[in-house]
């Protein structure tokens, strides 16, 4: 998938390493193989949120985001006000 290179640690030696993270698709086939199950950690970053923003219409993907980002707050506002209704 074009997610690890190998890089050369010379005298002969070379080691995997992720080169294109963004490029794994958690498909886990990097992990099928006993030999490699114990050296591959395949998992998510709690505290990483990653995503994209597409425009094929008249909105710049900066306007997209700002109005995404407006209508989120508000919907996280309603909830904290009924959350605090319930104590």
């Amino acid at each position: 998938m074009g997610v690890f290179d190998i890089e050369d640690l010379g005298k002969g030696k070379v080691r995997a390493k992720v080169a294109n993270g963004d490029k794994c698709t958690t498909c886990r086939e990097c992990i099928r193989h006993e030999k490699f199950a114990s050296k591959v950690d395949v998992g998510k970053l709690k505290d990483v949120f990653e995503f994209h923003v597409e425009s094929v219409g008249i909105y710049k993907p900066e306007e997209i985001v700002v109005a995404s980002l407006k209508k989120l707050k508000s919907k996280a506002c309603y909830w904290i006000d009924i959350l605090k209704k319930q104590e």
